[in-house]
């Protein structure tokens, strides 16, 4: 270029394939030159080695060919190319396999393009378990319940833990439990069988003491076992009852339920306190009558006979604790001053002295689940009106012999015996009148 001359030239013929090109000068930015005759120029393009990765190069004799394959990694971008491997091998060993041909020209293949792969030898084929044996059943024991029934492939029994191995389903409960077996080492596939949990029996269930009457549905809970085990109300038994209200022998019934079966039953008495209390009373001209049980009439009625003395008591074997106090008004005396208990005297004998009016209570626990009730049967008056828990029955200051008495023992807040009670009739409304 001449001196402050500047001239670019615009060159055509540009290449991306890998080969040998041509450019030619086709222009020049100066209108003060001109191209010379020859205005080409060679040039080559190279092609790009190509980096391999291979996979898959490790197999197991199956009878059937197997290669490794590769693929290019340094592709540029948008370009594909595909990689031609030889040296397929069946046979167990170890084999050489080679990148033989890419499939874009414009890459080629490296220097090292083999890759080294195995074929492992095949290990012989596993056997199939063919059968398990049955197993009996068996008895709910609250554990895990784990039979070893016998398995085999074909005719041959199979060892546990060597050829295979035991699970369970469903083997604590009453029901039905399964147990499989499933092949390990040499030997694969399951097998299974199912067994039945029967429910435990009951064995047992306690005693239970005397109870008190209580006017309703009396409702123990004995403990009930299956061997030695205590078992649960609700869960595993539930309680029934017969005769569990009234005086008398009682049932108490457990029926196995769940994990449980069977029945086990026991009695109970249920004691009415006036089945258990006695008393007597001393009668003119006959003395000390015979011990009689609540709601029989003591002393005589329409042979104008006086009460002269009482003495009650409460059986012993009577399952609730306390006692009975009592005293009289007496004919001369008055009021006696202090209570009579638990089979001791009130009143008087050998003076001719009449009783005109009682008192009688309870104490202890009987006092708080029992009233008693007693009436009393007076001269001019006939049977008075039922009197209760220590209040007053007959005539004071009227000197009006007692000639009867009936005394019953009921529970706590009953009503009052009727009007009419073992077949005596009520003939005056109150039960005691002042004089």
């Amino acid at each position: 270029l001449a001196s402050g001359d500047k001239c670019s030239v615009t060159v055509s013929g540009a290449a991306k394939a890998a080969g040998t090109h041509t450019a030619t000068a086709t222009k020049l930015s100066n209108s003060n030159y001109k191209l010379p005759a020859k205005a080409t120029q060679q040039f080559t393009v190279a092609k790009r080695e190509a980096k391999l990765a291979w996979k898959n190069t490790s197999f197991t004799y199956d009878g059937k060919s197997h290669a490794p394959t590769a693929t290019v990694t340094n592709l540029a971008s948008g370009d594909k190319c595909s990689v031609t491997v030889s040296g397929a091998a069946k046979a167990a060993g170890t084999h050489t396999a080679t990148a033989t041909k890419l499939s874009n020209a414009n890459y080629k293949l490296p220097a090292k393009a083999t890759q080294k792969f195995t074929v492992a030898k095949a290990e012989p084929a596993k056997v199939k378990l063919t059968s398990i044996g049955k197993v009996a059943a068996k008895t709910y024991t609250g554990k895990a319940i784990t039979p070893k029934p016998v398995v085999k492939a074909g005719k041959k029994t199979l060892k546990a833990g060597t050829d295979f191995t035991y699970s369970y389903k469903a083997n604590v409960n009453a029901g039905t439990a399964t147990v499989t077996a499933k092949g390990k080492g040499n030997y694969a596939g399951t097998v299974k069988t199912t067994f039945k949990i029967s429910p435990a029996e009951l064995t047992s269930i306690a005693k239970v003491a005397d109870k008190a009457y209580a006017g309703k549905a009396i409702t123990p809970k004995p403990a009930v076992k299956a061997g030695k085990k205590a078992l649960e109300a609700g869960t595993d038994f539930a309680y029934s009852y017969k005769n569990n209200t009234k005086a008398g022998t009682a049932t108490v019934t457990a029926t196995g339920k769940g994990n449980y079966a069977g029945t086990v039953k026991t009695t109970f008495k249920i004691v009415a306190p006036t089945d258990a209390a006695t008393w007597r009373a001393h009668v003119q001209g006959t003395g000390w009558q015979p011990w009689a049980k609540g709601g029989a009439v003591l002393g005589t009625v329409g042979e104008s006979k006086r009460l002269e003395a009482l003495q009650l008591r409460l059986g012993k074997s009577f399952p609730v604790a306390g006692g009975i106090e009592y005293r009289a008004h007496v004919q001369t005396y008055g009021w006696e001053k202090s209570w009579a208990k638990d089979g001791a005297t009130c009143g008087t004998t050998g003076q001719a002295k009449r009783l005109e009016a009682l008192q009688i209570k309870l104490t202890g626990a009987m006092a708080k689940k029992y009233d008693v009730w007693y009436r009393v049967h007076a001269q001019t008056y006939g049977w008075m009106g039922w009197a209760k828990n220590g209040a007053k029955a007959g005539t004071a200051g009227q000197a009006k012999r007692l000639e009867a008495v009936q005394i019953v023992l009921l529970p706590k807040g009953a009503k009052a015996p009727g009007t009419t009670y073992e077949g005596v009739r009520q003939a005056f409304s109150k039960p005691f009148v002042q004089g």
